[in-house]
């Protein structure tokens, strides 16, 4: 998986991105905090460069992170995630807790799939198939912004399509769709653990409605809420999401 190292600095951050996105996304995260943290920044497989490899899955994507933080000798971090990163980093939580000193979910669930959303996911992945992949991002893309933004800031949404479209392959998409449909439920993790989670929730998120994620962030015994009014599921561009995820970095938690 190939991931960059950006900045310097005591607290070490790992920003892992979502689907349908790549490296790019944490442009305004990565402009705030390289100056005074080392960021961890991979690109996960499926995305340009990093390869796409057999089996993929939330959890085995998980464990090629857990790589790169042995490799790095980093002895603990803070895990920011964004949509299916924050599933990453769920799963990631699971198996090695010791390493984590938080954990970020930014427009992020702990639940598993619903039937329809598994049947939209299979559909989703036949028009990836057989569709150009620009195509497929100029129709979901914008409404993955709250309507303000989608008004006001069109020349960006048109930036972040172009950058899908040249930067993720058709199986990689495909792939990390399949891995989100059979990911595990958290939602008992979430009651148990006492890692610290911070929920970064926009109030008009689309793709994980604010009234379905506002209940999970009250489950973590260590668990920290940001709501956003009129943001939708890009909340780190939508948004200045750094300074919430910096304050969250040095509360103190039992």
């Amino acid at each position: 998986m190939h991931f960059k190292i950006l900045g310097e600095g005591r607290r070490v951050l790992l920003l892992c991105h979502g689907f349908g996105e790549s490296d790019f996304i944490w442009e305004k995260v990565i402009n705030y905090f390289e100056c005074h943290c080392r960021l961890i920044v991979p690109t996960l497989p499926g995305c340009y460069p990093s390869p796409l490899v057999p089996g993929l899955s939330i959890e085995s994507m998980a464990n090629n992170l857990h790589e790169i933080v042995l490799q790095q000798n980093i002895r603990s971090f803070y895990f920011v995630g964004h949509s299916m990163g924050g599933y990453i980093g769920l799963a990631y939580a699971k198996k090695y807790p010791k390493y984590l000193k938080g954990l970020t979910l930014v427009n992020s669930t702990a639940i598993t799939d619903s039937p329809e959303k598994k049947q939209a996911r299979l559909k989703t992945n036949d028009f990836i198939k057989t569709n150009p992949l620009e195509a497929y991002f100029k129709a979901t893309i914008p409404g993955l912004y709250g309507t303000y933004f989608q008004k006001n800031h069109a020349p960006q949404i048109k930036r972040h399509i172009s950058k899908a479209t040249h930067t993720i392959r058709k199986g990689g998409l495909i792939a990390q769709n399949f891995a989100m449909l059979y990911r595990k439920d958290s939602l008992a993790f979430l009651k148990t653990t006492l890692t610290p989670i911070q929920f970064i929730i926009g109030q008009h998120d689309a793709v994980v409605p604010y009234d379905v994620i506002v209940k999970q962030a009250y489950l973590p015994k260590n668990g920290y809420r940001n709501v956003l009014p009129h943001i939708g599921h890009m909340s780190l561009i939508e948004a200045e999401i750094a300074p919430l995820i910096e304050k969250f970095m040095e509360m103190k938690f039992n």
